[in-house]
C-alpha cells in the first residue's frame, strides 16, 4: 500500500521491520520515480544501495545518458564494459551520431588504462562521422601518442595510419610529424615536401637520412620552376651545382660551377 501511494518513508520503515528482503524492491521503486523526474543522482543512489547497478546503467541507457552508463559500468560492472561500449556504437550509428560522442568509449578505455582498445577507438573516428579536421587530428594524434607510450607494438601500424589517414585530408606538416616518430624517414620527408615544409625536410634528411638531402633539393628547385619563381630567388640562393653572385649593375649575374657540394657559399 505504501509503495502504491508512493510513501517510501513508510513503505521502508516496514519493509526493514518486517521484510528485510523487500527493502531493494522499495529503493528500485524510488529510484525509478525519480529517473522519471530527471533526478538521475538520486535514482542512482537508490539503486546502488539497493545492489542493482545493471539497472541504474539499464535507466541512463534508456534516458540516453550513455556516459553515466559507460562509467557504472566501469566501476560496478567491469566485466560488462565491452558489451555496453559496442551498445553505445551501435546507438550512435543508429542515430547518425558522431564527432565528439565517439570520444566516450575511447576515454573510457584510457581512463581504465586498457591502452590498447582506447587506440582502436580513438581510430574509429574518421571524415565519415565528422568533417572538423581539427578534431581528427588530435584524435588521430591522441591515438599515436597512446600507443607510442603504452602500446609500442602497436606503433608502427598506428603511427602509418594515422600518417595516411593525414595526408588525405591535406594535413601534410602533421602526416611528416607522424612519420617521423616511427622513423620512416623517407615518408616523413616526402610529407614535407607535400606540404612545402622545405626547412623541415631539409632537417630530417640531414639528421636521419642524408641520401635523400639532394633530392630535396631538387625538388626543391622543381617547385619554384613551376610557380614561376625560379628567377625570383634571393641572392646567394643555391641552383643545383652552381652558385651566383647578387645581380650587378650591369644586370649580369656571375656564376661558376661548383667543384663539390661542399663549396657551396
Amino acid at each position: 500500500m505504501y509503495v502504491h501511494c508512493q510513501d517510501w518513508d513508510s513503505a521502508q520503515r516496514i519493509a526493514e521491520a518486517h521484510d528485510p528482503a523487500s527493502v531493494p524492491d522499495v529503493l528500485v521503486g524510488q529510484a525509478r520515480v525519480a529517473f522519471e523526474s530527471k533526478e538521475f543522482g538520486k535514482a542512482e543512489t537508490f539503486l546502488l544501495r539497493a545492489e542493482r547497478p545493471e539497472l541504474a546503467v539499464k535507466f541512463y541507457k534508456d534516458s540516453g545518458h550513455w556516459e553515466d552508463a559507460l562509467r557504472l559500468t566501469q566501476e560496478y560492472l567491469p566485466h560488462k564494459l565491452q558489451l555496453i561500449q559496442d551498445e553505445y556504437e551501435s546507438y550512435l550509428a543508429s542515430t547518425s551520431g558522431g564527432g565528439e560522442d565517439m570520444l566516450t568509449p575511447a576515454k573510457t578505455w584510457e581512463a581504465n588504462g586498457d591502452y590498447s582498445r582506447a587506440i582502436d577507438a580513438y581510430l574509429k573516428m574518421t571524415v565519415m562521422q565528422t568533417t572538423d579536421y581539427a578534431l581528427l587530428e588530435e584524435v588521430w594524434y591522441k591515438a599515436l601518442e597512446l600507443a607510442l607510450k603504452f602500446v609500442p607494438m602497436k606503433a608502427a601500424n598506428v603511427g602509418t595510419t594515422v600518417a595516411e589517414r593525414l595526408a588525405e585530408i591535406s594535413r601534410f606538416e602533421s602526416a611528416g610529424e607522424a612519420y617521423l616518430s616511427i622513423e620512416r624517414y623517407k615518408e616523413s620527408i616526402d610529407m614535407f615536401v607535400a606540404g612545402d615544409k622545405w626547412d623541415r625536410a631539409r632537417a630530417v634528411a640531414r639528421e636521419h637520412a642524408p641520401q635523400f638531402e639532394q633530392r630535396v633539393e631538387d625538388e626543391y628547385v622543381d617547385s619554384l620552376k613551376k610557380r614561376g619563381k625560379a628567377r625570383s630567388w634571393p641572392v646567394w640562393t643555391l641552383l643545383q651545382d652552381w652558385t651566383c653572385w647578387p645581380v650587378g649593375v650591369s644586370g649580369q649575374s656571375a656564376c661558376r660551377p661548383l667543384k663539390t657540394r661542399d663549396d657551396r657559399c
